[in-house]
């Protein structure tokens, strides 16, 4: 796979209003669950790199700025949390849900500083898969394997898995499907892309609109599937699992505006990689999927 640049031919990136409200919105409601957020924690240093970067007199600062990945880095994380945070955190929140956003605060702002264990962002993509599960209306509980879903007279099983190397694909793919079946539950595998897409985690900065960096995203998520879709097939023959989803929170800078460049959420784009079962899996096309897919409008 071919990583996205760092294009360093821009005036710098801004932190607006809007990302700065988030953050603090997504520290308070964290506080008032439970959570400790300790001052060296991700989420309080992503907090301080906005705060200073609203404090500067541009409200900017460019890519060869030491900060520049971190401010980054940090918007996708605070929309994904306060995304998580606004679906999930309701009167009667999931079972373990204060646990997972406990888990969420912590590991490295970059995490290509830690590619081993990240339970950290682990935690934090199971809350944010579970958050677009309840805006679907499938009433997400986090159980075995990591996510379990009502839906109607159904439960389905999802087991989250973050990839950070291509070369672990087929490993901890069947690994997640192998974890679906245990629950004996119709499942499927939701696999985060992410990092194993770009491993050098490289902020995409580019003039493409949002529709045209989702096409080319597509069709390498569709490189991948094609690559591996005899052996995950062959894998799901007569088991529980329903299907593998593909996962690739995009974030990038796109567009000029009075000649600085802003951060911006970007919608997610989240794909099928292919819909697999033993015999018929005509509920997971008909009832899991779809009401996935339709939730997915997360920015």
């Amino acid at each position: 796979m071919i990583e996205e640049p760092l294009r360093t031919d821009v005036d710098g990136t801004r932190v607006t209003k809007d990302v700065l409200r988030v953050a603090e919105r997504v520290m308070d409601t964290a506080q008032s669950c439970g959570v400790s957020i300790p001052p060296s924690s991700r989420l309080a240093q992503i907090y301080r790199i906005f705060r200073e970067m609203w404090d500067l007199p541009t409200r900017s600062i460019r890519p060869d700025h030491p900060q520049f990945a971190f401010a980054c880095e940090g918007v996708r994380d605070i929309f994904q949390l306060d995304f998580a945070i606004e679906q999930l955190c309701r009167p009667d929140p999931p079972a373990g849900f204060r646990e997972k956003l406990q888990a969420a605060v912590d590991d490295p702002v970059l995490p290509q500083a830690r590619m081993d264990d990240s339970a950290g962002r682990d935690a934090q993509c199971e809350l944010y898969v579970a958050g677009i599960c309840a805006k679907a209306g499938l009433s997400p509980r986090f159980a075995e394997p990591d996510i379990q879903c009502g839906f109607e007279t159904l439960t389905y099983s999802v087991a989250v898995k973050r990839i950070k190397n291509l070369k672990r694909f087929e490993g901890r793919v069947r690994a997640a499907m192998e974890q679906a079946v245990r629950a004996g539950t119709p499942g499927a595998a939701l696999i985060d892309l992410t990092i194993a897409l770009n491993r050098a985690n490289a902020p995409v900065i580019s003039n493409e609109s949002d529709a045209q960096y989702g096409t080319r995203t597509k069709a390498r998520l569709s490189a991948v599937a094609y690559e591996h879709s005899k052996k995950l097939v062959e894998w799901a023959k007569g088991t529980t699992v329903r299907g593998i989803i593909l996962l690739n929170p995009i974030f990038g800078t796109i567009g000029a505006r009075d000649g600085q460049w802003t951060l911006r959420r970007w919608r997610v784009i989240f794909l099928p990689l292919i819909k697999i079962g033993a015999g018929s899996s005509r509920d997971f096309q008909r009832d899991f999927w779809p009401a996935m897919h339709l939730a997915n409008g997360t920015g």
